[in-house]
């Protein structure tokens, strides 16, 4: 009994061990050769470089520019250079051209400056604006002259030819005397034009406050031969190219101030023909 009993033991034992051994850990798996090793680990590799790139933080910098680089700021002055000037010690006729045969457009006073437009082809003159008209321009002769401001930049202007007037003349202040009459200014006369100059007359203020110091005085024939000449002696003809005087009695005669002559000279007898006025400059000592 008791061996039977030993016997059904042992069965039932042989029978657990068994499903025990149906029961342990998997086979693991077959171990893959060299080569095909090599090539699983190439694979991870990659695809572990892969992965750290796709999470590789981000490097955070700075642009590289390929564009040339800006160029400095130009400062814009906003303000206008200022044009060179022109003043005179002397007043100073301005002309349509650069020569006492031009016409004449006003005066540069003592005390007065005008705009410098540009320089001549002709030495010694200058192009300014008209001091007495400023929308327009004329020649100034630069003996008596002294600029202000940079004039080598300026402009140099051509001037028309020198025309040759049918009727016209030329007039500066050739001085002033004492006659037994009272003092005298005087101013020489060269015809400029194609006729001669038989007549005229002639008025004198004083600059600074227009008093009539002479005239009007209208004359047949207004020159005088000699200078000075106490009393002048009137009675001659200009002809063209020729130079003779004008004598203007100054009453009264202010020392140390300006004045001016307002002359006027036709080609005809008392006041006839062509008559043509210009103005003389000049200074009572």
């Amino acid at each position: 009994m008791r061996q039977s009993i030993r016997v059904a033991a042992a069965v039932v034992l042989i029978s657990l061990a068994l499903t025990a051994c149906g029961q342990s850990d998997p086979v693991p798996p077959a171990t893959v050769s060299d080569s095909a090793g090599a090539e699983q680990t190439d694979s991870v590799e990659m695809a572990g470089e892969v992965a750290e790139e796709s999470v590789e933080p981000t490097e955070t910098r700075s642009p590289t520019s390929t564009a040339s680089p800006l160029p400095s700021p130009t400062i814009t002055s906003t303000s206008t250079p200022v044009p060179p000037r022109i003043s005179v010690s002397v007043n100073t006729n301005c002309r349509s051209g650069p020569g006492t045969n031009f016409a004449f457009l006003g005066v540069l006073g003592v005390g007065e400056q005008a705009e410098i437009a540009g320089r001549s082809e002709v030495p010694g003159y200058w192009y300014i604006v008209n001091p007495d008209d400023d929308q327009g321009y004329c020649w100034l002769w630069g003996e008596f002259a002294e600029t202000d401001g940079d004039t080598a930049s300026l402009p140099v202007y051509t001037p028309e030819p020198t025309p040759t007037p049918q009727v016209g003349f030329d007039v500066w202040f050739h001085g002033i005397a004492n006659c037994s009459y009272g003092d005298v200014a005087i101013f020489a006369i060269r015809n400029a034009g194609a006729q001669r100059l038989w007549s005229g007359y002639v008025t004198v203020y004083e600059v600074g406050t227009g008093e009539r110091l002479y005239g009007p005085a209208r004359e047949r024939h207004p020159f005088a031969e000699s200078d000075p000449a106490c009393p002048p002696g009137h009675g001659n003809e200009l002809y063209p190219g020729e130079v003779l005087y004008i004598h203007t009695p100054l009453d009264p005669s202010p020392p140390g101030s300006s004045g001016y002559a307002e002359i006027t000279l036709c080609s005809a007898d008392h006041q006839g023909g062509d008559c043509v006025t210009k103005i003389g400059y000049f200074y009572i000592p």
